[in-house]
């Protein structure tokens, strides 16, 4: 699975030219529930990296057969409400203190 701050920095729809994931302007698709359909877009919270943590500014989302398991609650389990989309590609807009291998303005896939 992936970092904690990768996982709350899943914002929708930001161009590239546009303005960097903000506590002003972060969103996601969030499943409220086990079994729980449609996602709710939302806001969400926007962490600061811990020392081994990168940031990234979302190009694309991916749902894949794990988000599909822990939707339909089979065999994992995750606090509700949760942010599905476990694949992920953008760039590096914020890196934590101990990372040496990203910097920002890096294009990333997870």
């Amino acid at each position: 699975m992936l970092g904690r701050a990768l996982q709350f920095v899943l914002g929708l729809g930001f161009a590239p030219s546009a303005a960097p994931p903000s506590p002003a302007n972060n969103s996601a698709a969030w499943i409220t529930g086990p079994q729980a359909w449609p996602f709710v877009v939302g806001d969400a919270a926007y962490p600061t990296p811990l020392a081994s943590e990168i940031i990234v500014k979302s190009a694309a989302v991916a749902i894949n057969p794990v988000d599909w398991k822990i939707q339909y609650g089979t065999g994992f389990s995750v606090p509700y409400p949760y942010v599905l989309g476990e694949d992920v590609a953008g760039e590096v807009v914020q890196v934590g203190s101990g990372v040496d291998i990203f910097k920002t303005g890096d294009r990333v896939a997870a």
